[in-house]
């Protein structure tokens, strides 16, 4: 289960709190405190997650994007930040409103905390990183500069992934931030 810790109208930087059996353990999160989120579960819950903290993400901002490889389960009911479109596609989304928002603070025009946050939700990080290996290197590279520089536009990471799967490489992070360069 998702709670909102803070009230909205006096704190700007929202706190979500993930219950055990969502994510295997109590996490709060403070995006603009903390930076990019990592959750580790496994499917069919990673997916369950990822859309309850899309849902909850929307209701306090309406920059939320959510990025999915491929349909791992089937969702019981629908939901608010369901999707249909491409990785590719989102990331471009996300690259360009990012970019955007930098150009202003790179010139003087804003700071970070002149912006609303924005949240790019991934399930699963394994699955839409080697989608994104093979199909387009050039979103993965966005989605490297998105990890390693995009809290300073106010965007923030929340990526699901099993941890312990077989097929995950130990330096997944790594590989994303060598990419950012």
């Amino acid at each position: 289960m998702l709670t909102e810790l803070d009230d909205p109208d006096t704190d700007p930087d929202i706190a979500v709190r993930i219950q055990p059996h969502d994510a295997g353990g109590t996490k709060t999160w403070h995006p603009q405190r903390d930076g990019h989120l990592l959750l580790d579960a496994a499917p069919p819950a990673s997916t369950n997650l990822a859309h309850t903290l899309a849902d909850t993400l929307s209701g306090h901002t309406p920059h939320v994007w959510m990025v999915t490889a491929k349909p791992r389960t089937a969702l019981a009911f629908p939901r608010a930040a369901d999707t249909d479109r491409n990785p590719v596609d989102v990331m471009d989304s996300v690259w360009r409103f990012t970019t955007q928002r930098k150009t202003l603070i790179d010139n003087g025009q804003a700071t970070t905390h002149d912006f609303t946050p924005a949240y790019l939700v991934i399930d699963s990080l394994e699955d839409v990183v080697d989608t994104l290996r093979l199909t387009c290197l050039r979103s993965l590279q966005l989605l490297s500069a998105l990890a390693h520089r995009g809290h300073r536009a106010n965007v923030y990471l929340a990526a699901i992934t099993d941890l312990t799967a077989p097929r995950i490489c130990e330096d997944l992070w790594r590989d994303l931030e060598t990419r950012a360069r």
